[in-house]
């Protein structure tokens, strides 16, 4: 499954390297949900839903996370204390 959101964060991404002189690179995560994180320049631009290898690793991390408004996006938080973690 592909979504419209992920594929336009991709071509968006992509547009932005291009202004710095670097490559992009689409590549589609399989119905399985497993992708071989362990490469260097490596973006996964997928949520959680649908990969369950990405579940598992924002699970195990105590400072990444999703949430929800009007969109999924992630989210620097601090899950011990249960407060976000201000940008930058």
């Amino acid at each position: 499954m592909i979504t419209r959101e992920d594929l336009g964060n991709f071509e968006h991404l992509r547009k932005l390297l291009g202004g710095m002189k670097l490559d992009a690179q689409y590549e589609v995560i399989p119905p399985s949900g497993t992708v071989n994180l362990n490469r260097e320049n490596h973006v996964v631009i997928c949520g959680p839903r649908l990969s369950p290898l990405i579940a598992q690793i924002l699970e195990g991390d105590d400072n990444l996370g999703f949430a929800k408004d009007s969109a999924w996006h992630l989210l620097g938080q601090d899950r011990r204390q249960g407060m976000p973690v201000p940008p930058g």
